[in-house]
């Protein structure tokens, strides 16, 4: 295959489409990471992080509570530098740069593979169009992205894999890329168990197709040893993880397990996506995979192809089942342990998945067939445009909806440091939040020894119970 690398980039009309997206975008996450507000479990964890400091803290969870031990070393600084920053605005800011650098670097080594590469401004836009995908495709952001407490578990460890994949497919042979790589996976090893699993599952399939000597570019040397590196410390973390009190004494909060509840339960929370949630993904599937059709496309014109017409079905079969495979290991083990419908921040990993689906199956589909490139590039202006429409409308809504709650929680803090200061020690009750849009919301119980009220007035060292209406 020829080298195609000068020939490919977008014209001006295309590249403007899509850098205004990326800024509506860019524009919308920001501004609800400046309206967020730490919820009732950011408070817990601050209480602990007071308490006990942070390796303390952490031994604390890892015995007590939860033994996703490489989560909470870096929960309680960033709560820390949160607190003392004022604003949550930063954690937003450090996820998206972190996914973006992720994407493009994943994104740079898939192409090249291919003997291809992009303009650094196209593959920059499309690495960000991606992050965009990934975050409307999220079916609940508030827990996902927004949560602080939980979001470091779920959403920050799969960005943390993404970056130790980079690091492993770099073409670096600088000496900081062995503790990087070690770095990386060590913390997703210490992580949520859902994403555990799929990262053993992929170990194990390249470790067969190694054992079985089938040629693929990550097998050559390099990156040969440095997949053994990120498999040791992955594997020391996890055992860890696994070997801890924690989890035990968690378990006996909730009901025995049992395989056909979690069984149950995970059809049942595969029945509420496809009835409830797939309704509203699926136009916003289509609209952000029509710009990567278009890129498959252009590139067919350039006479660069990624597959031919008849290894699609093929593909589509193994794309299905690798899904599959993410949906069974993501929801059962949870299903299995709170013997009930997993939430919605347990499903982060799918929701990436969603949007490898949508940006890959566009970018093949547009380039396993010979489309009109004029409808094509009819097809892109219009879905763009939708979709800058979309955003923006959504970016007004936000703001409408997230200022209000935004103020309202900084109103009810104010008041109940206020109240502390002055030695109060009465039972209040406190007015009602207000919604908070696609953020997570901060409300508390009107039951003041709920967990949630609790973890506030803890983290708030208050000296008297707090309930709302």
């Amino acid at each position: 295959m020829t080298d195609k690398t000068s020939a490919i980039k977008l014209n001006r009309t295309h590249a403007t489409l899509l850098v205004l997206i990326n800024a509506a975008f860019i524009a919308l996450i920001l501004l609800l990471g400046y309206f967020n507000r730490f919820a009732s479990d950011d408070y817990g964890l601050i209480y602990i992080k007071d308490s006990f400091g942070t390796v303390g803290g952490t031994t604390f969870m890892y015995i007590k509570w939860s033994t996703i031990w490489t989560n909470f070393l870096f929960a309680f600084p960033l709560m820390d530098f949160l607190q003392s920053s004022g604003s949550l605005v930063w954690y937003t800011l450090l996820l998206l740069v972190f996914l973006l650098f992720s994407a493009c670097k994943i994104l740079c080594f898939i192409f090249s593979s291919f003997l291809i590469k992009l303009h650094w401004f196209t593959l920059v836009n499309y690495a960000l169009l991606f992050c965009a995908t990934f975050f409307f495709l999220s079916f609940n952001k508030g827990e996902s992205w927004f949560w602080i407490t939980c979001s470091v578990e779920y959403l920050f460890s799969l960005v943390v894999l993404l970056l130790g994949i980079c690091a492993i497919v770099s073409k670096s042979k600088a000496i900081f890329i062995y503790p990087a790589i070690a770095l990386f996976f060590t913390y997703a090893g210490g992580c949520v168990l859902p994403l555990v699993l799929v990262i053993y599952t992929v170990f194990f399939i390249y470790g067969y197709m190694f054992i079985s000597k089938k040629e693929a570019v990550i097998f050559k040397s390099v990156y040969a040893k440095r997949l053994f590196i990120a498999f040791l410390f992955f594997a020391a973390s996890s055992v860890i993880m696994f070997l801890g009190e924690g989890k035990e004494k968690r378990m006996e909060t909730l009901p025995d397990p049992s395989f056909l509840t979690g069984l149950i339960m995970s059809f049942k929370s595969i029945g509420k996506m496809v009835l409830y949630d797939a309704p509203y993904a699926l136009p916003l599937f289509i609209l952000f995979g029509i710009p990567w059709f278009f890129l498959g496309n252009k590139l067919r014109a350039l006479e660069i192809q990624f597959f031919k017409s008849g290894d699609l079905k093929k593909i589509i079969l193994r794309s299905f089942l690798l899904f599959l495979i993410l949906l069974g290991l993501t929801i059962f083990p949870a299903a299995y342990v709170l013997s009930d419908t997993p939430p919605y921040r347990v499903w982060t990993q799918v929701y990436f998945g969603l949007a490898v689906l949508c940006c890959g199956g566009g970018l093949i589909f547009g380039n396993a067939f010979n489309f009109l490139r004029a409808r094509v590039s009819v097809l892109f202006i219009s879905s763009c445009i939708i979709v800058l429409l979309f955003i923006s409308f959504t970016i007004y809504r936000q703001f409408a909806i997230t200022s209000l709650y935004a103020k309202a929680v900084d109103k009810r803090i104010e008041l109940l440091i206020k109240l502390r200061n002055e030695g109060n020690k009465k039972l209040i009750i406190l007015e009602k939040l207000p919604p908070a849009g696609m953020l997570y919301t901060a409300e508390i119980s009107s039951d003041s020894m709920h967990f949630n009220n609790e973890n506030l007035k803890k983290g708030l060292k208050l000296n008297f119970n707090v309930k709302v209406e």
